[in-house]
């Protein structure tokens, strides 16, 4: 009984002592002055250091200036890709006309050497390197296509050079000597070069155009000085025999070159990703053509008055 009557009390003291303390330490918070806000930690106060307060744009959400360089720089180059080509004739015309003895025949760069074998070669080596077979296979089967096509270059360009040129003479606007200068123009087949390398980069067939570029040219040896006959009246003759070597020799041995290297090439991973390149040095080779070209223009005159050069263009 005496140590029932015990623990009881024990309890009740320890329950009477926490209760002191609780009221002990209640009275004691409500004294305690609070902490101002002016006596906060400093780093809570503390602005934005200036680098992180300055963002790449302005205050007002306008680009900085270096933003909008970056963005100028990126809207130019990205023009230049798209209209590499046109960009460069425009560029390899103002260089011809600054220094025309430069590109000219016998000059210092030996366009006759560079440009007429090197840069005609090159273009067709590269169409053999870009080439799968398979592609050219399926061109030479194209039988309708190629049909149309030297229909169209070999017919209906010459009858519509024709009848324009009429047109022009009868109204006084064509001299009778550039008259005869643009039909046979127009009557000759396409230039085997610019024909592959613009189709290439413009995203055409460029097998279609390999073969069409070929035989458009062996065509034109029989056609090209009978239509000269009948509508300049003027008798010409192409030698079979030289076109033939230039055809075999400039066009079709680059061309089986770059067929013979692509497997290896690419076997070893030397064309992955390439394609772009690839077209781009054949455009660049081309542009190399119409410079040199284009010096000896300068240099021998267009041989006919600025108006009617103003005229045509």
């Amino acid at each position: 009984p005496r140590e029932s009557v015990r623990v009881p009390r024990q309890a009740a003291g320890r329950a009477r002592r926490m209760i002191v303390l609780v009221v002990a330490a209640a009275s004691s918070a409500a004294f305690t002055p609070a902490l101002p806000l002016s006596r906060a930690p400093p780093v809570l106060l503390r602005s934005p250091p200036p680098l992180l307060a300055t963002s790449p744009a302005a205050s007002d959400g306008r680009p900085t200036p270096l933003q909008r360089l970056k963005t100028a720089t990126s809207s130019v180059a990205g023009f230049l890709d798209r209209r590499y080509f046109l960009v460069g004739v425009v560029t390899a015309v103002a260089l011809a006309a600054a220094y025309p003895p430069l590109g000219r025949r016998g000059g210092p760069l030996r366009p006759e050497r560079t440009v007429a074998w090197g840069a005609t070669c090159g273009i067709f080596l590269l169409s053999g390197l870009n080439l799968p077979t398979s592609e050219l296979a399926r061109a030479a089967v194209s039988v309708r296509l190629h049909a149309l096509i030297q229909g169209f270059n070999l017919l209906l360009i010459p009858l519509t050079t024709v009848l324009s040129c009429k047109a022009l003479l009868a109204a006084g606007l064509l001299q009778p000597a550039l008259r005869d200068g643009m039909v046979v123009m127009g009557l000759l087949p396409t230039t085997i070069n610019m024909c592959v390398a613009l189709s290439r980069s413009s995203g055409g067939d460029e097998a279609v155009a390999i073969f069409n570029a070929v035989l458009g040219n062996l065509l034109g040896v029989l056609l090209t000085p009978y239509l000269l006959l009948k509508l300049v009246g003027s008798a010409g003759a192409l030698s079979a025999a030289d076109t033939l070597q230039k055809l075999a020799t400039r066009v079709l041995l680059p061309l089986l070159v770059g067929q013979l290297l692509r497997p290896p090439l690419q076997g070893a991973g030397v064309l992955a990703g390439r394609r772009k390149l690839l077209s781009r040095s054949s455009e660049s080779l081309l542009l190399l053509i119409v410079y040199s070209t284009f010096c000896d223009t300068f240099l021998r005159g267009f041989g006919v008055p600025p108006a009617t050069l103003a005229g045509l263009l």
